[in-house]
């Protein structure tokens, strides 16, 4: 018997359609899947953690329309520097508190899927974006995903079959913005983890991002089932 948990806030009239469509989805998920979902970000759900260097500024904030549709939460960056100056750094990992699995009660985590809707007014170079956690304490993101420099409009992106030894601890001051030698708890054994994205830029200059229909899917106990993507799975109901 297969079991799907869902968590979703969404800002549509289908939500009923919603729900139905998910429902007609169990049987290509693994069992025991967890399904986070956030189109609306009320802001006391949202818990963000800043990392800057230099004097570089990082802010967020729950905008009520622009978004894809309607709200959407917009992330500021600001990287310092200058002539002469060391360049700033500016990480923001933003976590939804209503977003929480424990290990230890689902007999580990095995496989993780992410999708968001993203736009980016990226001058001065690309910024990085997807998922995030916290774990005892320490921030963590899969790093090596950088919007480009501009982009019109929204656009979906996701990441699917992430593990544990994907998700890296937080380093500020590391190229890849992360320490490849440290990372989540995904066993039994692991403390409860929060789930949420980041976003993270180095070079002068601000930068604008945008974030919509924040998906997370977490799937303790893979079976031999068809093979589908979270983002096919969000396309059943956008």
């Amino acid at each position: 018997m297969k079991h799907c948990y869902f968590l979703i806030n969404r800002k549509t009239p289908g939500l009923a359609a919603l729900v139905i469509s998910l429902s007609l989805f169990l049987f290509s998920l693994p069992a025991q899947a967890i399904i986070f979902g956030d189109g609306d970000f009320v802001p006391s759900q949202w818990q963000s953690q800043t990392f800057l260097t230099q004097t570089s500024t990082a802010m967020v904030a729950t905008m009520a329309s622009g978004g894809n549709p309607a709200d959407f939460r917009a992330v500021d960056l600001y990287s310092s520097g200058g002539f002469l100056q060391p360049m700033g750094r500016s990480m923001i990992v933003d976590l939804n508190t209503t977003a929480v699995v424990s290990p230890a009660a689902v007999g580990g985590i095995t496989q993780v899927n992410y999708a968001e809707d993203h736009y980016c007014q990226c001058i001065g170079g690309g910024v990085l974006w997807g998922p995030a956690v916290e774990q005892g304490g320490s921030y963590y993101i899969v790093p090596g995903n950088a919007m480009p420099n501009a982009v019109s409009g929204w656009y979906n992106e996701s990441l699917t079959g992430l593990t544990g030894a994907d998700f890296e601890l937080v380093d500020v001051n590391s190229n890849t913005w992360s320490n490849p030698a440290v990372h989540t708890d995904f066993s039994a054994a692991g403390a409860p983890v929060t789930f949420g994205y980041v976003r993270a830029k180095a070079f002068i200059a601000n930068t604008e991002s945008g974030l919509d229909n924040w998906g997370v899917a977490v799937n303790e106990s893979a079976v031999a089932t068809e093979s589908q993507t979270w983002g096919t799975l969000k396309g059943l109901y956008r």
